[in-house]
């Protein structure tokens, strides 16, 4: 997928560059307050790798900043911060048994472009981009014969997400909104060695997230 990836982002940003370098000045539209900052937080569930591997459902936290450009554009960068976590349990000849709790941490920076479609008081809408996901793993074991150890380690990886959702205007510049987000991303590689015990994330982040929004413009 890494080489999928890369080659779908070479035509992206080309494509946004250009959609806000030449519609951004022909759309004179614009609202009172064209930029806003928002908040947003809910869950994030697994779908593919990581839910086979058996972590569970977990957080979802960001902010962004974004830009309109007339009624029916929106590009929006962000900073955000998954979180999921599992438990295993096993048995090696060294280390005997144990029990391993292990968390999944990830920062992410990401770019969105978004078509909006205002109704009254509502805005709907949907869109897509790209990101880097720093993911780190923290692995805290417990066992018969080496007592509590931990380890850490961390990778990056490219990914892509699609988005939809709705804002109401509470005021003309505050947001409250819901909104849904798919995620893809490359593989994960973090493989280490706790004696004989193997600590590993091996795979992609997909899954979804759902969070509630507030938003204020200005």
């Amino acid at each position: 997928m890494r080489r999928t990836n890369y080659t779908i982002l070479k035509y992206i940003l080309p494509i946004m560059a250009l959609v806000v370098m030449f519609r951004g000045t022909a759309w004179a539209e614009d609202t009172a307050y064209s930029n806003y900052a928002r908040l947003s937080s809910g869950f994030y569930q697994p779908t593919s790798d990581l839910d086979k591997a058996g972590y569970d459902s977990g957080g979802d936290l960001a902010i962004a900043f974004g830009r309109y450009f007339g009624k029916h554009l929106v590009l929006e960068g962000g900073l955000g911060f998954l979180y999921t976590e599992r438990d295993v349990v096993g048995n090696v000849p060294v280390a005997g048994f144990y029990v391993e709790d292990d968390s999944v941490s990830v920062l992410s920076i990401t770019l969105t472009a978004k078509g909006v479609y205002p109704i009254g008081r509502f805005e709907l809408y949907g869109g897509g981009g790209i990101g880097g996901y720093i993911v780190s793993l923290y692995a805290d074991v417990t066992s018969a014969n080496l007592g509590n150890v931990d380890t850490d380690d961390s990778d990056t990886v490219l990914g892509f997400h699609a988005v939809g959702g709705f804002n109401f205007k509470i005021t003309e510049r505050f947001l409250l909104g819901a909104e849904v987000k798919y995620l893809w991303t490359d593989d994960v590689d973090i493989s280490k060695q706790i004696s004989d015990i193997p600590i590993r994330l091996q795979g992609d982040l997909d899954g979804y997230s759902v969070n509630i929004t507030f938003g204020f413009r200005f």
